[in-house]
């Protein structure tokens, strides 16, 4: 069951990278409701939205390898 609430997700990539992440919303397409896309390996997004359907996208905007995702959802 989803419930309204803070959605948070945290972003760790490796040193001398910038990964992005962003987070979706179903409202009959995905729309993107909110996003991490500082020039740094590292992005944290929180966002307080209805109950509903999401989804987060990981991105490399520059360099590769490994990374962490945390999140907490409602």
């Amino acid at each position: 069951e989803s419930i309204s609430g803070v959605h948070s997700g945290i972003l760790m990539g490796p040193n001398g990278t910038d990964f992005d992440i962003r987070l979706y919303r179903w409202t009959g397409r995905w729309t993107q409701v909110a996003s991490g896309t500082t020039n740094d390996s590292q992005e944290e997004v929180n966002y307080n939205g209805a109950s509903g359907y999401y989804y987060w996208r990981v991105q490399s905007y520059s360099g590769s390898g490994d990374y962490t995702f945390c999140l907490k959802q409602p």
